[in-house]
């Protein structure tokens, strides 16, 4: 029986090139069935030339946002701590300073004839006040425990203009003195022959002309006075006698830093 040979087909080319090429060059148009490979191809070209490009201008958006409100709540908290700063340069402190206890006047008698009549000195510590502070004012007070009067008649400052005085020690009455208070007429008024309560006066009279610096009241002692020789404005009353007990001098000094 004879031998069929046959005849062998072969492919276009020799090799897998051929068949390679076919599959890569297929158009992905042509493959969008679900789950199939050229389906996913597809949908991975879409996500990096679109979705993600979007996602990242989105993700870039929100955080030059964020960027944008923490850079205007910074301002704001700068603008806080600046204003609470101001308000602390603004502070003002007022600060008190006696007359020695040892240099308190025990008594005091006043009368219808006028003279100079001192009152305790007021002498200042050393380091009273920061010597950076900028002093705003200066303040004299006086204060008293009590006044007798013992004439028959109802007794009081009789006069307007009668005043109190201070200086530093340093300087002259006459030249270097200032009015701290004006004393006020018919005060101190005390019945016949009685005793009245104690007071305190404040004056109204800025005394930084004097006491204008650290320098100028650290350390200072300041004279006070009612001055009849050089100002003929010592304190004089309707009758003698009118005495004036436990007399303390203050001055307040107000200052900022």
């Amino acid at each position: 029986m004879a031998q069929n040979t046959g005849t062998r087909i072969k492919p276009a080319t020799s090799g897998g090139g051929g068949t390679a090429d076919a599959v890569w060059d297929e158009t992905a148009a042509s493959h969008v069935a679900a789950g199939s490979f050229g389906k996913s191809i597809a949908d991975t070209l879409v996500d990096t030339g679109t979705t993600l490009p979007a996602e990242h201008t989105a993700i870039t958006s929100n955080v030059n946002s964020k960027h944008v409100a923490t850079d205007a709540l910074i301002t704001t908290v700068d603008g806080v701590v600046d204003g609470i700063q101001v308000d602390l340069n603004a502070v003002r402190i007022r600060k008190p300073q006696p007359s020695a206890i040892s240099a308190r006047i025990a008594s005091l008698a006043l009368s219808n004839v006028a003279g100079d009549k001192d009152f305790a000195n007021v002498v200042f510590p050393a380091n009273f006040i920061p010597a950076t502070a900028t002093v705003i004012g200066a303040y004299l007070m006086l204060m008293f425990g009590d006044r007798k009067n013992t004439s028959v008649a109802e007794n009081k400052i009789n006069a307007a203009a009668k005043t109190v005085r201070i200086k530093l020690s340093g300087g002259v009455w006459g030249t270097d003195d200032i009015v701290a208070m004006t004393l006020p007429i018919n005060g101190w008024s005390t019945d016949a022959s009685s005793r009245g309560s104690g007071g305190l006066l404040v004056g109204s009279v800025n005394l930084n002309s004097v006491l204008a610096n650290p320098g100028a009241i650290n350390g200072a002692t300041v004279n006070v006075r009612s001055e009849e020789t050089n100002a003929s404005e010592g304190i004089t009353v309707t009758a003698a006698s009118l005495t004036l007990y436990d007399i303390d001098s203050f001055i307040i000094v107000e200052y900022s830093l």
